[in-house]
């Protein structure tokens, strides 16, 4: 089963040009041109307006897309369970990863997949957290691994496991006196207030660490002074060594930051607040039938997942 129509559609699309959806497509562009107009002449009204070699979709021509994209989707859906059912048919599985994980999770989840899974193909795309939910509800992935601050009704999570919270602070800040030993807990316990006259470093609006932060500004009544924004969780990690103020980092996050010049100049403290936080999970849509080969799958990756170190 191949949607050859749908498929040369949304690349052209999604290149934005003929001659870059041909290339793509590895066919010339004569016939992708003479392929294009056999489709508007038999639909009987133009997909794409013509501006050079833009092309940009018309209205009618944006539905198209938009309803290809979930043919397309389906039958990818399709491919992959098969080839988890019949040994030897290739499937495609198509995973979302955050930008700041994905030195991380590349290498254990291809081993993991072509060690327990050789007839799958694995894609990758990356972002931060709102761009993969976004690709995820295009079904331009299938599943998308990620920190989530919030649960989607339309969409299925596997939990790996929950993200700690961590305060940055210069190794000699002077409210160091005011932490507490925690049983159970890594790091010792400090409360925001005794940071009332410091820089946070906090990331943008679009990531995910963001929504956590200001969560914890909500649930423990604080409100920072002076707030510099870093999108990069390395460079303020660095912000913070130079004693230019405070931030936040993950736990998960700081088990792999190769920058021990950095990391000898920070303590790591928790913060007493109210709300679970974040969740380290797999997600997918809900709306589409996934097989139960499909979700063992998944379950395997997400385990797998869980023992990382």
């Amino acid at each position: 089963m191949f949607l050859k129509e749908q498929v040369y559609i949304c690349t052209i699309a999604e290149t934005g040009s003929i001659s870059r959806a041909a290339e793509r497509l590895y066919i010339s562009q004569p016939a992708l041109s003479a392929y294009l107009r056999n489709v508007e002449d038999t639909l009987g009204i133009p997909l794409f307006v013509r501006s050079g070699k833009r092309c940009t979709p018309t209205l009618i021509g944006e539905k198209y897309i938009k309803n290809a994209r979930q043919m397309i989707a389906l039958q990818d859906d399709f491919n992959l369970d098969l080839a988890l059912t019949v040994k030897g048919v290739l499937g495609r599985i198509r995973i979302g990863t955050q930008t700041r994980r994905s030195p991380i999770l590349l290498s254990p989840i291809l081993r993991f997949f072509w060690e327990n899974y050789p007839g799958i193909e694995v894609n990758f795309e990356e972002s931060n957290a709102k761009g993969l939910l976004a690709m995820l509800d295009e079904r331009k992935v299938d599943i998308i691994i990620f920190t989530a601050t919030e649960r989607l009704p339309e969409l299925s999570y596997l939990d790996i496991y929950p993200e700690e919270l961590l305060l940055a602070t210069p190794l000699d800040h002077p409210a160091r006196k005011y932490a507490k030993e925690v049983l159970g807990k890594q790091y010792k316990s400090i409360e925001l207030k005794y940071f009332a006259d410091d820089m946070f470093f906090i990331p943008h609006h679009s990531q995910s660490l963001r929504n956590t932060c200001e969560s914890l500004f909500a649930n423990s009544n604080f409100t920072p002074k002076r707030i510099f924004e870093v999108r990069n969780i390395e460079a303020i990690m660095t912000l913070v060594a130079d004693g230019l103020g405070v931030g936040f980092n993950r736990a998960s996050y700081s088990k792999h930051m190769n920058q021990n010049r950095v990391l000898s100049k920070i303590s790591y403290y928790n913060v007493p607040y109210d709300s679970a936080s974040a969740d380290f999970v797999i997600a997918f849509q809900k709306k589409t039938q996934h097989s139960e080969q499909f979700i063992s799958m998944i379950s395997n990756l997400r385990d797998m997942l869980k023992i990382l170190p």
